[in-house]
């Protein structure tokens, strides 16, 4: 339902306090990875092309290519979660060519290969490809 809404550009009205909330909800004692996915990429689609500070720094909290290389990664943040926030750079900076994010998204293809911490690489190459093209 939240990537419907975002689709829909019904999200517009979240603020980071409520953004904060969706992304922390619980069921059964763990975060639910669906509705972290559809909430990045909800907001990711709303606020397309916007370069929107609180939906980035959302979505790279969930990237954890640029956390320590010692620190654990939390049970949420699952593999389909790190590849739903790269696609949702790609439709957050759709069409802005901005320079920095370009930089990001090339940083990434370079890390795949050398960090641990990925590992489904082939569908997070395919998104930053597309999170690229965009």
């Amino acid at each position: 339902l939240l990537l419907a809404l975002g689709l829909q550009g019904h999200l517009s009205c979240l603020n980071g306090h409520d953004i904060t909330r969706y992304l922390e909800q619980r069921t059964d004692g763990s975060q639910d990875k669906f509705t972290t996915i559809a909430c990045l990429l909800g907001l990711a689609a709303d606020r397309r092309g916007s370069c929107n500070r609180i939906v980035h720094k959302a979505l790279r909290w969930h990237m954890v290519t640029h956390w320590p290389n010692n620190e654990e990664i939390p049970s949420w943040c699952t593999d389909i979660v790190q590849t739903a926030s790269i696609y949702g750079f790609g439709l957050l900076y759709l069409e802005t060519g901005d320079r920095l994010i370009t930089e990001l998204l090339v940083e990434q293809f370079e890390m795949i290969s050398k960090q641990d911490k990925i590992k489904d690489r082939e569908s997070y190459a395919l998104s930053v490809g597309l999170a690229l093209g965009m």
